[in-house]
């Protein structure tokens, strides 16, 4: 299935927010949330992130316009891979800060209260795990990548 960048920008999330780390390694955790009405189910938000996790981090950064085009190239396995990941991973009654303050203490996230994003699936990371959750403030990603130089 063919898509493209506008689609991205279509549902750009309402909330964003980068907590680099105190190591001066590069890395960072990074935070975004959509509204509910964005997405029909969470599987439908878990394909959107897989199709556009190459423009997601940049825009977090604020990066914008032609030099996010930059970082955009369609996958065309996306929706197979994120069903197939989304299949073999199952959403449990975790509040998404709750998991944040176990998994990284020492990120804030000024927006992120409790009792809005109370259905929670961890997936694997390369050295800390990846959350999607949703709720009634809708649906939130927190990942940690290195910051986009």
């Amino acid at each position: 299935m063919s898509y493209n960048l506008s689609e991205f920008l279509e549902k750009a999330p309402y909330d964003t927010e980068v907590c680099p780390f105190d190591d001066h390694s590069g890395r960072a955790v990074f935070a975004a949330r959509w509204y509910d009405f964005e997405f029909n189910n969470p599987l439908e938000f878990h394909i959107f992130l897989y199709r556009f996790s190459c423009v997601l981090q940049p825009y977090i950064q604020g990066i914008r316009g032609d030099e996010l085009e930059d970082f955009f190239f369609p996958d065309s396995d996306a929706t197979t891979q994120a069903t197939r990941e989304h299949e073999s991973h199952h959403f449990q009654d975790l509040e998404a800060i709750h998991w944040m303050y176990r998994d990284l203490n020492f990120v804030k996230i000024p927006w992120l209260q409790d009792y809005e994003h109370s259905k929670s699936m961890e997936l694997p990371g390369d050295d800390f795990p990846e959350l999607l959750a949703f709720g009634k403030a809708g649906y939130l990603t927190i990942f940690v990548a290195d910051e986009v130089a």
